[in-house]
């Protein structure tokens, strides 16, 4: 029998307390599922859950039912692929679906599913991650690329993926409270894009293993960073966001850290 867990981990970076305190909970619609693998998660403003699977297509999750949305004989071109890779809801109430196979928008007033980013590189390729910013813009990742729509579809810039030279495909997006956009690269370090000058520039990134995900904490001026192979990493960018002497690494209990949040009560952060 399939069996969907969601598993949260809490790890705190002090000595002082324990490394991991898990929690499991089963999803009380788990057996409605197409498919037993999701990728992405997403809770839209209404409290509707929303699931990218792998190979199932896109779910809505209304707590009772579930709604599938793939390509199938009865609809064989509503997605490029029904692998999911990424969503995101925008400012117009639409859900931004990243597949392996191009990138689509869900229009929730009625359902209707149509292909974004026309016109692009994007057409017929896998889409690495998608995040709408709070100024209502899109922002896209796919094949060593970064693009920026608006909540139209309508492009605003195209940058490279880089780091030393290589393209560096996207492992996600994150908007501080600065607004600041950063990107997170697969196999390379961070970006951080410039609106001023309307380009990404390269920040340091020391540490001997990839970023995966990272999240802001406000109150000891630092960013977490999950990583894989390191653990969580402090990330502490100071006066100058770039300078190699203000970041420090450090290893800890974990050995693969692909998401981080922080909790809202204890102020910890939490790693999966």
């Amino acid at each position: 029998m399939r069996s969907l867990l969601v598993v949260l981990c809490s790890c705190c970076l002090s000595a002082k307390t324990p490394a991991q305190e898990v929690l499991y909970t089963e999803l009380p619609t788990q057996k409605l599922l197409p498919v037993a693998h999701i990728h992405r998660v997403l809770q839209d403003r209404e409290g509707y859950m929303w699931y990218a699977t792998e190979g199932g297509g896109l779910c809505r999750d209304d707590g009772y039912r579930i709604d599938v949305f793939r390509s199938d004989a009865r609809s064989p071109h509503l997605l490029g692929s029904n692998t999911l890779t990424c969503l995101s809801e925008d400012s117009t109430d639409r859900i931004w679906i990243g597949t392996t196979d191009g990138l689509y928008r869900l229009d929730k007033s009625d359902y209707h599913i149509e292909p974004a980013g026309r016109g692009t590189r994007l057409d017929g390729r896998r889409t690495d991650a998608v995040m709408t910013a709070s100024d209502g813009t899109v922002w896209v990742a796919s094949s060593g690329r970064i693009y920026h729509f608006s909540a139209r579809d309508e492009l605003l810039g195209e940058f490279p993926s880089v780091w030393n030279g290589h393209d560096a495909l996207v492992a996600g997006f994150y908007e501080d409270r600065h607004h600041r956009i950063w990107v997170v690269q697969w196999q390379g370090g961070l970006l951080r894009y410039e609106a001023g000058k309307r380009q990404m520039t390269v920040c340091s990134w020391p540490c001997d293993a990839s970023p995966g995900m990272m999240v802001e904490d406000s109150a000891n001026h630092c960013f977490y960073i999950g990583t894989w192979g390191r653990g969580i990493v402090t990330y502490r960018p100071g006066v100058h966001l770039c300078r190699r002497r203000t970041v420090a690494c450090a290893r800890h209990a974990l050995g693969r850290a692909a998401a981080c949040a922080l909790d809202g009560v204890t102020g910890r952060p939490l790693c999966l």
